[in-house]
């Protein structure tokens, strides 16, 4: 490093520490206080109003979602060359999961991005730089929907140079896979009848459910390796006693690519039609959100990478991260239309001689409200914080950035 890279990087981690008690309140707030996806009006209060306070610009209910924000800091004396101007794109994250609350370290995704923000925002003050800025996208339902397409298709990722955001987990990985996903419901419409007097006047709309989850328990046989898909039978009937007139389920179906993904759909939609046609029910599919594998930006990797290894965060190989099996995110999407990453930095102790949580369990919500999580998110966040001034400053390293995600 140079010397204005220690000055700086001591500065940054000066700062994390100085907001560390704050991030730490706000992080536990929203964690006891765990709201679904585009429920989250507790934390869009909690965040928009703390925003403020600290001197951005905040637009509340962004883009048409009520619990969507978009803030945004300019220095007074920002350059009128707008396309001199860098803008540097972080994202939060706040919704919870039903039932078990911040099983994915949500809390912690949030701070992430409010942090970076903060610091980003002091760096241009106490240097005085006049042509960054940032956005920071108060991003709600990651867990369904997926505000970050909304985000989108309002044009609100207009003019980020690139996007940053981080993911909590139980590993340190920056060559993370996520897979592309694409949501969707299952509806039968069949014809009541008492089950017991009658039930051959009825159409029984659950069986055409049952059917096509066995359909589907079949059709696992003969996906790829790397393909999932996961449902629920979300209504299956009003009593036992009648024979159920109306069903639906919810699923999702996920592969490597968006183009693997449409023909795994077309696949499990012959399980659903070959059920109407066995039970006579009328069956209709509604696809929801469509979640893009993320396209990582690896000249960005590379730079994000350096700062956490400088901090004492260790990795394994390239091919044992890449190996590692991953969800989906809606950063996917951003990933197409603006450079991007989306690495998971470990929360959990390393010397606990337990298994590490998996993600989505209650064991991993108790990890996310620990000060060991709390500790190991300022270390991403500094590495966030340094990762966007490298690139900010160093405008060979912009061009690359820019350039390999053309070329994706």
């Amino acid at each position: 490093m140079s010397a204005i890279d220690v000055q700086i990087f001591d500065f940054v981690k000066r700062k994390a520490l100085e907001v560390s008690s704050e991030l730490r309140e706000i992080s536990l707030a929203i964690h006891c206080n765990p709201e679904i996806g585009f429920e989250e009006k507790f934390a869009h209060n909690l965040l928009t109003s703390f925003l403020e306070k600290k001197g951005f610009d905040v637009t509340r209910s962004a883009c048409g979602m009520e619990t969507a924000f978009i803030a945004k800091y300019s220095p007074e004396n920002i350059i009128k060359e707008k396309e001199k101007i860098i803008t540097t794109g972080f994202l939060s994250e706040y919704d919870a999961l039903p039932k078990i609350g911040h099983a994915c370290g949500h809390n912690l995704i949030c701070i992430a991005g409010i942090g970076s923000a903060l610091i980003f925002k002091s760096v241009i003050d106490e240097l005085g730089i006049t042509n960054l800025q940032i956005k920071l996208f108060g991003s709600p339902a990651e867990e369904g929907e997926g505000g970050k397409i909304i985000f989108i298709e309002n044009g609100a990722f207009k003019g980020i140079d690139f996007a940053l955001m981080a993911h909590p987990g139980s590993l340190d990985i920056v060559y993370a896979n996520f897979l592309a996903l694409q949501h969707f419901t299952c509806e039968y419409f069949g014809k009541a009848a008492h089950a017991s007097a009658s039930p051959w006047n009825g159409t029984n709309a659950l069986d055409a459910q049952i059917l096509a989850y066995q359909n589907i328990a079949c059709l696992r046989q003969q996906v790829l390796p790397y393909q999932r898909i996961h449902g629920i039978i979300n209504y299956g009937g009003a009593a036992p006693n009648i024979i159920p007139d109306y069903t639906k389920s919810s699923w999702m179906c996920r592969s490597p690519t968006q183009v693997e993904v449409r023909i795994l759909k077309d696949r499990l939609d012959k399980c659903f039609e070959a059920s109407s046609n066995a039970t006579g029910c009328k069956v209709e599919l509604n696809t929801t959100s469509f979640f893009y594998e993320v396209k990582r930006n690896d000249s960005i990797t590379s730079v994000f990478k350096k700062w956490q290894e400088k901090q004492g965060v260790l990795y394994t190989s390239r091919e044992f991260q890449e190996s590692v099996s991953r969800g989906s995110t809606d950063m996917g999407n951003v990933s197409y239309v603006v450079p991007s990453i989306h690495p998971v930095f470990s929360i959990v102790d390393e010397d606990d001689p337990k298994p590490f949580p998996d993600i989505h369990t209650e064991p991993f919500r108790e990890v996310a409200k620990s000060l060991k999580a709390h500790s190991k998110t300022l270390t991403c966040i500094v590495s966030l914080v340094m990762s966007a001034l490298e690139i900010s400053f160093d405008k060979e390293l912009l061009k690359k950035v820019k350039k390999e995600f053309l070329n994706n």
